[in-house]
């Protein structure tokens, strides 16, 4: 307990060099990491701390404006720890419901596990597709959860399930984070700054434990919008308003950078896209409860 506390006073300290950030979420992963939203449950399901983004607003992508309501998104990406359950949950990843209406191909698209990471690691090498069904698993795990109403239109809470859905951001719901909403702050924290996330710069080379640079995070507290992976979004790169699900291979988008990309790709604002069937070893996702999308 002591010496995770004094890892976690480390990583508060703006002088703490990129590779002993590195070095400290390995050191974690060995001796227990005890922060919210990295691990399980009790219930041995995927413990997301759900933070809000609120209020709403609106995001231009593409010379379009996309209007943001209230929503709340992951503080963090998925772990490994997290995708692991949905991987050996009984009706998890083999579960041919959760990659309906996907291109018959890639339906139970096998992992890539060449590469096995500490628990508290960012899952990655995902696709698209693998990044949807676990959403969409969760989605169904996690019907009657409530949390409280961003909106005001009732006084009762979101009941997910009900009124509120679990799903991949769309691009707009990320930007809108990222650049803390009507901040519109060029990086999640405001201005470039060398050590505030592991991008290239970092020449780590590498991906580190989620949560690494606190002092980088967005408005909402979200961590590493910047850096470490590029996360998928649900919508299409040419037509970013197509964001249903159909049996389609049009690129999606990334957002945010990872530990190879230079700053430039790490703004809010900058766009990415891949075939939604490549599982980039620096590709994974996050999620979010969002107001149920009426398609």
């Amino acid at each position: 307990k002591k010496e995770q506390e004094r890892l976690f006073l480390e990583l508060k300290d703006l002088a703490t060099s990129h590779k002993r950030r590195r070095d400290i979420g390995k050191r974690l992963s060995e001796i227990g990491d005890p922060r919210r939203g990295i691990g399980l449950d009790q219930n041995g399901l995927p413990d997301i701390e759900w933070l809000p983004v609120f209020p709403g607003g609106q995001v231009k992508i593409k010379d379009e404006d996309f209007k943001v309501a209230p929503f709340y998104i992951a503080r963090y990406p998925i772990t490994y720890a997290q995708y692991d359950a949905f991987v050996n949950a009984k009706d998890g990843f083999n579960n041919p419901e959760w990659w309906k209406d996907m291109p018959k191909d890639y339906q139970m698209q096998k992992l890539d596990n060449r590469y096995t990471k500490p628990p508290n690691y960012p899952r990655d090498y995902l696709s698209w597709y693998q990044s949807v069904a676990f959403s969409r698993w969760l989605y169904s795990r996690l019907k009657g959860v409530e949390l409280p109403n961003l909106d005001k239109s009732s006084k009762s809470g979101w009941v997910i399930g009900q009124n509120a859905e679990v799903r991949l951001p769309t691009e707009w719901e990320w930007q809108w984070t990222a650049q803390g909403g009507r901040e519109q702050r060029e990086y999640p924290w405001g201005a470039w700054q060398e050590g505030y996330a592991n991008t290239y710069e970092a020449k780590l080379n590498q991906t580190v434990a989620v949560g690494m640079y606190p002092h980088g995070a967005a408005l909402c507290k979200a961590e590493d919008m910047s850096g470490n992976i590029w996360e998928w979004c649900l919508n299409e790169y040419s037509d970013p308003s197509a964001i249903k699900i159909i049996d389609s291979t049009n690129s999606r988008v990334l957002r945010g950078g990872s530990f190879d990309s230079f700053a430039y790709f790490a703004a809010s604002a900058a766009r990415y896209n891949f075939s939604p069937n490549l599982d980039l070893y620096r590709s994974g996702f996050r999620v979010v409860v969002p107001p149920i999308l009426r398609l």
